[in-house]
């Protein structure tokens, strides 16, 4: 009768801590895929800078003049 006690109370041990172990397996899969992310987010930022700096270098080296609308 007391093995099968303990082997009861191993039993919901066990099964008490499993959804919790599965749980912090996946926090840290999220939280390492969460980081990959960021480092994506952060380079993609960068890309665009650039891209806005080259685009405002481009478009300041073909500026064009308009002529007056005044006739001069």
């Amino acid at each position: 009768m007391r093995l099968v006690l303990i082997g009861a109370f191993l039993a919901i041990i066990l099964v008490a801590t499993l959804p919790m172990v599965r749980l912090t397996h996946t926090v840290a899969n999220l939280s390492r895929e969460n980081r990959v992310l960021q480092m994506r987010i952060l380079e993609r930022e960068q890309q665009l800078n650039q891209l806005q700096a080259e685009l405002i270098l481009l478009m300041s080296s073909r500026e064009v003049i308009s002529p007056r609308s005044d006739g001069q």
